[in-house]
């Protein structure tokens, strides 16, 4: 598992300790300017309790009180459909050569990424089942083909580099169980899924997409692979079969 962390996003932190079934949990909760949750980070049996004393002791603030002033984030300006300058989006997208390249596109044409995804050509995006990540994770355990999710807000981004091994389904949740890895995905909050390729110069990416009624992203998955290598053809196989 990596991470990486964007701390312009970050407002509020909390030393949180919890009484549960289990025992007593002690953690390190953090949120942003708007109260959603970025980052919580749990103390484990094995872990150092007196490190976590001398970090909450160092860093608690002075002011104690309940009340936190709560600001919302300004809302983006986005090009509609009409105003689109499609033939110049189109082929921007076509000669990618590198998936961030994905982010100056979206910043250049003022897109909303479900916007981008619902407007290319469907060569390039197209929707599928809601719940396709149910098949992209069994099918992976069961052949053990490596993938990578990606999973972030508007301070965080975590992924996860490997193999899944153990799937459950409780509910409405898509659970990985593995020692190494958990992945707890909440099917209710999932409004839409695309399948979604993009140019590099080692070839096709391809990735299963999932958003939130909102447009925002909840989760990606992509086949695993090293940069300078083309993706497995196993991953493209896999996400071709799915609708």
């Amino acid at each position: 598992m990596s991470s990486a962390y964007f701390f312009a996003g970050w407002k509020f932190g909390f030393a949180v300790t919890t009484a549960t079934p289990r025992g007593t949990m002690k953690s390190l909760q953090y949120f942003d300017k708007e109260g959603e949750a970025i980052l919580k980070v749990y103390l484990q049996d094995n872990s150092n309790n007196e490190a976590y004393e001398a970090i909450v002791k160092l860093y608690t603030a002075a002011d104690q009180s309940a009340e936190l002033e709560l600001e919302t984030f300004p809302t983006p300006e986005y090009t509609t459909r009409e105003e689109l300058d499609f033939e110049g989006f189109r082929s921007d997208w076509e000669n990618m050569k590198d998936t961030h390249d994905f982010f100056g596109m979206l910043r250049k044409y003022k897109l909303n990424r479900l916007d981008a995804v619902k407007w290319i050509d469907d060569k390039w995006a197209y929707p599928v089942d809601r719940l396709s990540a149910r098949i992209v994770v069994e099918k992976a355990a069961e052949t053990q083909l490596p993938i990578m999710i990606f999973a972030g807000n508007k301070g965080n981004i975590q992924i996860h580099q490997g193999k899944v091994r153990t799937i459950r389904q409780l509910g409405d949740w898509l659970n990985v169980l593995d020692p190494d890895f958990n992945m707890h995905l909440n099917e209710n909050v999932v409004d839409s899924a695309y399948v979604v390729h993009k140019n590099t110069e080692d070839g096709l990416v391809s990735a299963l997409e999932l958003f939130d009624k909102s447009g925002e992203m909840v989760a990606q998955f992509f086949g695993l692979r090293k940069p300078g290598l083309p993706q497995k053809p196993e991953w493209k196989t896999l996400l071709d079969r799915l609708n």
